[in-house]
């Protein structure tokens, strides 16, 4: 439910932004600039997943815990990323398979990275 809420809200701002031209300041289709489908998969922390990098921490050197994002060297560090039916997370891991356009949200456990599976989703980058 919570995913419909906000692709209805993503299209009303969308819509009012191109009726006015601007969205605070900005001219209007910079939603649309910073949205971009991403086969998104997921990982934990175990050696299942994460192999000989199963240290405990993300590859920005944070210690590994609560919502995170594994993405290409193309999305630095530090981006904040609104993943439907994951939530808004930081961008402080890569990957080997990370590449193009493909994401790996973190979860603590393995079990819970497998019932996410691989989705198709419209990720936003936050500001």
């Amino acid at each position: 439910m919570k995913v419909l809420w906000l692709y209805l809200a993503i299209f009303v701002f969308t819509f009012i932004s191109h009726r006015t031209g601007y969205i605070q300041g900005h001219h209007a289709g910079q939603l649309e600039s910073q949205t971009e489908k991403y086969t998104v998969t997921a990982y934990c922390p175990k050696e299942c997943c994460c192999g000989e990098w199963a240290d405990g921490y993300f590859a920005n050197g944070e210690p590994v815990g609560g919502l995170a994002i594994a993405a290409p060297k193309s999305i630095p560090f530090d981006t904040v990323l609104f993943v439907p039916g994951y939530g808004t997370a930081t961008v402080k891991d890569r990957g080997g398979s990370i590449k193009g356009n493909k994401l790996d949200v973190y979860f603590p456990t393995h079990q819970e990275a497998l019932d996410w599976g691989v989705q198709y989703l419209t990720v936003l980058e936050m500001e």
